[in-house]
């Protein structure tokens, strides 16, 4: 043992425990905070009698969501600045940020300005943003105002765009022509562009190249010439740096992607990744498909250009193939520079054998939700099908990655998995959105046969919640009817506004949980908890249109007021067999004198069939009894206060592999033992423990030590 790390550990628990008795800690108070980027908003020039809308991002970098009022502009003239018609931000969530567009229309030539506020409900001013601008001035502008490359692997190409805009759109201004000057010109060129060109509503959109030529700072400008007396010359600065040789070590996989058979009416999606093995970040530039068939595929995200790849990190590309009505094989490849310009290009080959309306089919291609509040529900149909006769099987159908959490399936009907022309498969897709904006994932159906599943986009918008105002959703709100007993029918009383129909619904908690069918007349459920514990009651109403609610509510199944009795095996694999027996029945020692109750009711897949507390089968004693998946359940309704119960279980282990089965006995609402039974000399039968009811409402436990160790 190392005794200096025991001792420098025993000093740092000494040092704790000492700040522990002398302080004490109190949480950090949480704040709400925004911040405005640009602030401030400088609109420049505008001619006098004219109008420039800018934007501004407002963000939430506090501690708290923030619900907002509308904006608000303080100004000596409500007619200078003002907000134009759009849908303001009404909330903000952590990290969560929205445009705000606001108007600038001078009515004379001079400096103005104006403060824009943002406060919360309660009145409390939250961030102020300060607008500026003067009356006058030039009509046209570069967006932005110079354009700096950054640093770029020596010998690329690297593109950006600029807006020439007429700020103040006066009519007939055109360009003439452009060209690059300075010391470095050859390092930057522009896209060429029809000339004239008129300068109008629409900015003018100019593509300016720099060319990493050589390593180091390279400096030259854009020279626009138009037809504007007092604007004839407009210069643009433009900026590069070349970075020095980078040695690349990344790993491509696969190598080359094979799509398979495919549907070409269905966009299908293959991943290649790009791993950075190297120690230092990687450029990756000059992305671009090529090849005969290059026009049918597509980059799902396309990084920036020279996208660097940092050390032990990795990029994703996803390529997307589809050509509607085509058939045959098709091939392509997507090329694109790792490093410096001097290292050769790679390339990933792609094929693909395209099909025209393959079977099976997706229905639909795409599921789109209809944009959804955060604190209620959407359901759809994702659906495979097929054009021809005969039949597909149907092996399940999984979450694609990356898939939004937002998305669950729902409860399919009891499906065997045969899709015929008639017969589709078809499940419920839930799009229950926690935060606002958008979410997307992928549904794959795997088929049998099939190499390749077949790959459905999932689309959804989270909006602002309902609150407490007008909304068309319905709103559900669920509880049980009455106390909750283990293995007791329970009654789910629900209330909801604006459901046409009551779908299905379902209970979450422990495996041993049932909850039936509802009633779409009534939309009502019942469910059995059949061990006492903790339940997550989670009950769904869904109207024809799709839309719908969730209630969920913890609960908490007590025991019976008689005898109830548990066991488990962890495993699951072993299910436990519990024996009772009354001492007017027979002898405790005599083994052939005990009662095995556990075939009282049935099970069928999970859930326990025909059987509760309330309806013990026609059992003259009394008795509930069943087991299941690791579980053995055992209840006496009415118990005897006249005479003892003995209870014991039966198990096998081994001394070097022992079985600890779990054993609970309640006994009139209350637990009066929670302990291992372990068993290790193979098949034993062992006695827990003796019950005796002293009264209607009292119990008396007592381990049954002189029979514990028996071995019948």
């Amino acid at each position: 043992m190392n005794l200096r790390r025991w001792l420098f550990v025993g000093l740092l628990l000494l040092v704790s425990s000492s700040c522990k008795n002398k302080e004490h800690l109190v949480a950090a108070p949480k704040f709400a905070k925004l911040e405005a980027t640009p602030n401030p908003l400088v609109f420049g020039d505008v001619g006098a009698g004219l109008t420039r809308l800018m934007r501004v991002r407002i963000s939430n970098t506090g501690d708290l969501a923030v619900d907002l009022k509308i904006p608000s502009i303080e100004a000596s003239d409500p007619e200078i600045f003002w907000l134009p018609a759009q849908e303001y931000p009404s909330r903000l969530d952590l990290g969560e940020d929205a445009e705000i567009t606001v108007a600038f229309s001078p009515k004379a030539d001079g400096a103005t300005s104006a403060a824009l506020h943002l406060l919360d409900l309660e009145g409390a001013k939250l961030v102020t943003v300060r607008l500026e601008g003067n009356g006058g001035g030039p009509y046209l502008a570069f967006d932005p105002p110079s354009l700096d490359f950054g640093r770029q692997p020596a010998r690329s190409e690297t593109r950006r765009s600029v807006s020439l805009e007429n700020v103040s759109n006066p009519t007939g201004i055109v360009l003439l022509d452009y060209e690059i000057d300075g010391e470095n010109a050859d390092a930057f060129s522009v896209t060429p562009v029809g000339l004239p060109s008129e300068i109008g509503l629409e900015d003018l959109q100019l593509e300016i190249v720099f060319h990493s030529i050589r390593e180091g700072e390279m400096s030259a400008n854009l020279v626009v010439h138009t037809s504007s007396p007092e604007q004839p010359v407009l210069r643009l600065p433009l900026h590069g740096e070349g970075m020095p040789p980078v040695n690349c070590q990344v790993t491509i996989d696969p190598a080359e992607v094979r799509f398979g058979i495919v549907d070409s009416e269905v966009l299908s999606q293959r991943d290649i990744r790009l791993v950075n093995k190297g120690a230092s970040g990687c450029p990756l530039w000059g992305l671009q498909f090529q090849g005969p068939d290059k026009s049918l595929f597509s980059l799902a995200d396309q990084p920036p250009d020279n996208f660097v790849i940092a050390p032990s990190e990795s990029l994703v590309l996803t390529v997307g193939l589809k050509a509607p009505g085509r058939d045959g094989a098709v091939q392509a490849g997507l090329s694109f520079g790792l490093g410096n310009g001097d290292t050769p290009r790679r390339e990933v080959l792609l094929y693909a054998q395209l099909v025209a309306g393959l079977d099976p089919y997706l229905d639909p291609i795409t599921l789109e939700f209809e944009p959804t509040p955060i604190d209620r529900l959407t359901v759809g149909m994702a659906a495979v099908r097929l054009r021809r006769s005969g039949t597909v099987n149907m092996v399940g159908a999984g979450w694609g990655n990356p898939t939004s959490e937002a998305f669950d399936f729902g409860r399919s009907s009891n499906y065997d998995g045969v899709i015929r022309a008639d017969r589709p498969y078809a499940i419920p897709v839930i799009f229950e959105p926690k935060t606002l904006g958008l979410h997307t994932g992928t549904v794959e159906f795997l088929i049998e046969g099939f190499a390749e599943p077949l790959r459905m986009t999932i689309v959804g918008h989270g909006i602002a919640p309902c609150g407490d105002g007008p909304c068309q959703w319905p709103k559900a709100e669920c509880s049980p009817d009455g106390e909750v007993v283990a293995g007791r029918q329970t009654a789910v009383v629900s209330t909801n506004a604006g459901a046409e129909t009551c779908q299905w619904s379902v209970a979450v908690g422990d495996r041993t949980s049932r909850m039936s069918d509802t009633d779409p007349s009534s939309c009502q459920a019942s469910f059995v908890p059949w061990i006492v514990g903790d339940y997550l009651l989670d009950h769904m109403i869904v109207g024809e249109s799709g839309r719908g609610h969730r209630c969920r509510i913890p609960v908490h199944a007590d025991p019976p007021k008689g005898i109830w009795i548990e066991a488990r095996d962890q495993a699951e694999w072993f299910t436990p067999l519990l024996t009772l027996l009354h001492s007017d029945g027979g002898d405790p020692d005599d083994r052939d004198s005990w009662i095995n109750y556990s075939q009282t009711c049935s099970a069928q897949g999970m859930f326990l069939q025909d059987c509760s507390w309330d309806d013990t089968q026609g059992d003259p004693s009394g008795v509930f009894a069943t087991n299941m998946y690791g579980v053995t359940l055992m209840g006496i309704r009415d118990p005897s206060v006249s005479h003892p119960y003995f209870v014991g279980m039966s198990g096998h282990g081994t001394p070097l592999e022992p079985r600890a089965l779990r054993s609970r006995i309640y006994c009139a609402g209350r637990l009066v033992n929670d302990e291992d039974v372990n068993f290790k000399n193979g098949t034993e039968f062992q006695v827990i423990g003796k019950l005796e009811m002293t009264s209607a409402t009292t119990c008396q436990f007592t381990r049954d030590d002189a029979r514990w160790s028996l071995d019948f």
